[in-house]
C-alpha cells in the first residue's frame, strides 16, 4: 500500500470476532515457532532464515501493534514504517512529528548537534567508559539555557526526547541522539 490507511471496526461482534483471529494467528505463530526451535536444536542457516522470515512477516502482519503491542486494538498501516500501529499510537506518532517539524523553526539540526556534543562532553554528563553523572534533565536544560534557547522550545525539545526514550540527560544521548538527527 502507499497511502497510509486505517482499519477501523465499530461494531463490537466483529471486534471480538477479529481479536479472536488475531489470537488464534498469534498461537499459530508461537506453535510454528517452538516447533521450528524443537526440531532443529542445533540450528543449521536453513532454519535460522525461515524462523526469522516467518518472524518479519508476523511482525509486518495486522496482527498487533508494532509500537507497543497490544493486538485488540484498530489499526493504521504506516507506509513510511512499512508496518502496521495501533490508532493510538500513530496519533502519538502525527503528534511527535508535527512536534519535531515545529522545534526545528526554533533549533536547527546544527543547533541539536551542537547540543547533544555539549550534553555528552565537560559541559554535560561528563560521558566516560566508568560511567556518567546524570541528573534528570539538569545539565540539558542547563546547556539549552547557555546556547540561547526559550523556555517553550526547551520545553518541546524535552517532550520529543522523551518521546524517543530520553528521559534523562543519558538517555537522551542513548536514546533519542539517532532520532533527533533523522529528518
Amino acid at each position: 500500500m502507499k497511502k497510509e490507511r486505517a482499519i477501523i471496526i465499530k461494531d463490537p461482534r466483529l471486534r471480538k470476532a477479529r481479536n479472536e483471529l488475531r489470537t488464534l494467528l498469534n498461537l499459530w505463530f508461537n506453535d510454528n515457532w517452538s516447533s521450528i526451535q524443537k526440531a532443529n536444536p542445533e540450528f543449521s542457516m536453513e532454519v535460522r532464515e525461515k524462523s526469522s522470515a516467518l518472524r518479519v512477516m508476523f511482525g509486518k502482519s495486522i496482527c498487533y501493534c508494532r509500537s507497543c503491542g497490544r493486538s485488540t486494538l484498530d489499526m493504521v498501516y504506516v507506509p513510511s514504517m512499512n508496518e502496521w500501529i495501533c490508532v493510538e499510537c500513530n496519533s502519538k506518532r502525527v503528534y511527535f512529528t508535527k512536534l519535531k517539524e515545529e522545534l526545528l523553526t526554533e533549533m536547527t539540526m546544527m543547533d541539536i548537534e551542537d547540543f547533544l556534543d555539549k550534553l555528552s562532553g565537560g559541559e554535560g554528563i561528563e560521558l566516560t567508559r566508568s560511567g556518567s553523572r546524570c541528573n534528570g534533565y539538569e545539565d540539558s536544560k542547563r546547556v539549552l539555557d547557555e546556547m540561547g534557547v526559550n523556555k517553550d522550545a526547551q520545553d518541546k525539545f524535552l517532550e520529543l526526547c522523551g518521546y524517543y526514550n530520553g528521559y534523562c540527560d543519558c538517555e537522551i544521548l542513548f536514546n533519542a541522539a539517532r532520532f533527533l538527527l533523522k529528518q
